[in-house]
Parts: C-alpha cells; sequence; structure tokens
C-alpha cells in the first residue's frame, strides 16, 4: 500500500449490495490517505457499456447513496475511463492480472471488489467496521426474529444445494421457527421443505438485511452480504468462510457489534 500518493483517484462500484459496501470502505481508505475520491457508479446502473460487458446489474447503489455524499459522484463514463475499463476487463480475462482489487496509492483509478485488499491488513479493519456502523443505523430492529438463513441460488455455491443447518452443525429442534430468505423461492424450497417449520421468501433488500442482522440466530450463505450481516449481528452467527479464499477477516465476527 506504499507510493506516492494521488491528489485524485477514481474507483468504480458495481455488484452486489455486499460488493458495493466494500467499494465503500476502500472509498474511505483512500480518502483518509490523502487521495481525494471520485466515485463513478456507472458500472451499477443499466446502460450500453454494461449491456455491451454483458454486466450483472443490482441497482443496489441507490441504497446507500447517502453513505456516499461525502464523495464526489460522476456519472459519466470518459474516453479515459473507457480505455482504462478495456484494458482492466481484458488482462483480467486473459491474463488473469493481478491488478484487480490493487489499491495503492499512486493508482489513479480504483476497480475491484477490495475483500482482498482490505483485510489484509488489521490496520484497515476500521474502514469496514466505520461501514458496517453506518449501516446498522439504517436497519430496522423489528425484524428480529429467533432463526434466519440467508439462501441464495448461484452456480458452485454451496448455499444453493445443501441445508445450512448440516452445512453449519446447527440443530434444527432449538426452533419452531425459521425465516428463509433467498433470492430464489422455488430453488428454496426444494431444500427447506417443511412448511410449518419454514418461512421462505424474497423480500426487499433492506428490509432483509435486517433480518439478517437482528435474527438471534444467523445462517450466513457463500456471499458478501451475509458476511456484512454476520458483522452486524452481535448474536449467534454462522457463515462459509472458504469463498473469500482464507481473507475473509473472520477476527472482526468476534468482536460482537453494539
Amino acid at each position: 500500500m506504499e507510493g506516492k500518493k494521488a491528489h485524485v483517484g477514481t474507483i468504480y462500484v458495481f455488484g452486489g449490495l455486499g460488493n458495493i459496501l466494500f467499494q465503500l470502505a476502500a472509498a474511505k481508505y483512500l480518502q483518509n490517505n490523502g487521495v481525494k475520491v471520485i466515485v463513478n457508479n456507472t458500472l451499477s446502473t443499466r446502460n450500453i457499456f454494461t449491456r455491451l460487458l454483458n454486466w450483472t446489474i443490482h441497482d443496489n447503489f441507490d441504497l446507500i447513496s447517502e453513505e456516499f455524499s461525502e464523495f464526489v459522484i460522476s456519472k459519466n463514463l470518459g474516453i479515459l475511463d473507457l480505455i482504462y475499463l478495456a484494458r482492466v476487463f481484458i488482462s483480467r480475462r486473459y491474463f488473469k492480472s493481478s491488478r484487480f482489487d490493487d489499491l495503492s496509492l499512486y493508482n489513479r483509478r480504483f476497480l475491484g471488489y477490495f475483500q482482498k485488499s482490505l483485510v489484509s491488513d488489521t490496520l484497515l479493519d476500521s474502514y469496514l467496521i466505520s461501514v458496517a456502523d453506518s449501516l446498522k443505523a439504517k436497519l430496522n430492529a423489528n425484524f428480529a426474529s429467533d432463526c434466519v438463513v440467508h439462501h441464495r441460488s448461484q452456480e458452485n455455491d454451496w448455499s444453493g444445494e445443501c441445508n445450512a443447518f448440516e452445512q453449519h452443525g446447527v440443530l434444527l429442534d432449538r426452533f419452531t421457527a425459521i425465516h428463509v430468505l433467498t433470492d430464489d423461492v422455488f430453488s428454496a424450497r426444494g431444500i427447506y421443505k417443511n412448511e410449518c417449520l419454514y418461512q421462505i421468501s424474497r423480500g426487499e433488500l433492506i428490509d432483509d438485511l435486517s433480518r439478517m442482522t437482528y435474527a438471534k440466530c444467523f445462517l450466513g450463505a457463500s456471499s458478501t452480504l451475509s458476511f456484512w450481516a454476520c458483522l452486524m449481528n452481535s448474536n449467534e452467527v454462522h457463515i462459509d468462510t472458504s469463498f473469500l479464499k482464507d481473507k475473509l477477516p473472520v477476527r472482526l465476527l468476534n468482536l460482537g457489534r453494539p
């Protein structure tokens, strides 16, 4: 993370809410280290560029736009941006470039999920905690329940194929009702079949995140969204740590969130 400090740096926001939260933490880190941060959210919206790239759009940026209010927001891509993004995508696709997720301060443009960069140094924990505290203030504690499961239906993802209670070794008989939050109700019903025990739903994202965060017992999926819920949940949490290739800051989950 050493190098000549940039006067101005552009960070490109994209992906799901969990990924955007890591990008927000990265923006805070850069700004607090002398970089005037411009946040470009063009890649989080549907446009010609994202269609050409077959980019997955989640439309989650507006949910936490207030958290980005301390930064300059850009909604356009100039020619230099397009050249940079084209080079990054070509490098990633054909050469497996390691520059993706790089937060070196001398860089002028930053593109990535930033999980690995932000958890590589315990000194960076404070930026993740800051984002978690800011987000938790927006959530609704009235959604608290005994047990919540995050079922994420995705290719090569255990949570789309296995029962979370078996995966995490949590006994079912502890609960009389379990809320399963999912992006695919049909898939979830194929795994969580007891209609008297499981309530399966696909709700509003912020409401579901509130349920994950305030559950007395939360079983997370292989998901950055689950990670943030675990970080904010001060009760019992279970999450698969392998999906970030041993880079998940598990130590943070043991702090307990106030």
